[in-house]
């Protein structure tokens, strides 16, 4: 048996054709297999990426930040016109919020200690901006 399911809906700009495109991820199932796409077979995930001009789909890997997204938060977020992603444990007080850099590898940028009452990072901005 097979059947697919919507999952969410992208949204992005494509300067070359001056357009916008709305792009829909499903996932696939076949019987008892279930197809993600996200995983592979080592428990390494990816991120899922999709070029608007070429149209076509592509996978980074995600920094070595934790154990697994089980037990972390991750956010993705442009910073200086890099994909950068912060990362912060989901359970505890005791939360310190890491800013890892995509630039041809990933980098840890910087690292905010615990900040009583902080529950999640917002984002961040570079001074006066």
């Amino acid at each position: 048996m097979f059947r697919c399911t919507f999952d969410c809906l992208g949204f992005g700009f494509d300067s070359k054709t001056d357009d916008y495109k709305v792009v829909r991820f499903l996932t696939n199932h076949i019987g008892e297999y279930e197809e993600e796409g996200l995983a592979t077979g080592n428990s390494d995930y990816l991120i899922l990426s999709f070029d608007m001009a070429s149209e076509k789909f592509s996978t980074l890997p995600l920094p070595k930040f934790c154990v697994s997204l089980a037990q972390c938060c991750l956010q993705l977020l442009d910073f200086n016109g890099l994909l950068d992603a912060i990362v912060y444990p989901r359970e505890g007080t005791e939360k310190s919020f890491d800013l890892w850099v995509m630039n041809g590898s990933w980098i840890r940028q910087f690292s905010i200690e615990s900040v009583p009452g902080v529950e999640r990072p917002l984002g961040f901005w570079q001074n006066g901006s």
